[in-house]
């Protein structure tokens, strides 16, 4: 009997999330500055803009933090998410660190630490608990996708 309420709750939960989600904003575009990058560059590319800052849907939290953020601070791009809210204001509501680890072959993002001047923004928008300040590897598509993009953009 005790179940028929934790099902309840669970199937609630489940039903809102993306109620939730969309009243926070839909992230449209990426802006990425870097190494080899004159300006930065703005994408809308669906497979980047979908894994949103509200889910963190770019990190592949299943391998776990990948070592000492300070091997991956150098070289590396930021990588700004444009949301839309629903005012339909367009602003800045999350920022993380890319790099391209060359002997993993993997995409690596490092989350802001609770030391930065972004942390302010990037905790408001989603709180990610003991992961803030960590490196981890990112989903391998998203990474690929935006691998691609910032190659393309940086010329030969």
């Amino acid at each position: 009997m005790k179940s028929a309420p934790l099902c309840t709750a669970l199937a609630l939960t489940l039903l809102l999330s993306p109620v939730a989600s969309q009243a926070k904003g839909k992230t449209i575009q990426l802006s990425i500055s870097g190494p080899g990058l004159d300006l930065p560059i703005h994408t809308d590319d669906e497979m980047l803009v979908r894994a949103n800052p509200w889910g963190g849907g770019f990190l592949d939290r299943k391998s776990g933090i990948v070592g000492p953020a300070g091997r991956y601070l150098s070289d590396y791009y930021r990588v700004h998410f444009w949301v839309e809210l629903p005012s339909g204001d367009v602003r800045i509501m999350y920022m993380i660190r890319f790099r391209w680890d060359e002997d993993a072959g993997r995409g690596v993002v490092c989350l802001t630490p609770r030391d930065n001047p972004w942390s302010t923004l990037n905790t408001s928008t989603i709180w990610l608990g003991d992961l803030e300040g960590q490196c981890l590897y990112a989903q391998n598509d998203w990474a690929g996708v935006l691998r691609e993009t910032i190659t393309r953009a940086a010329g030969p």
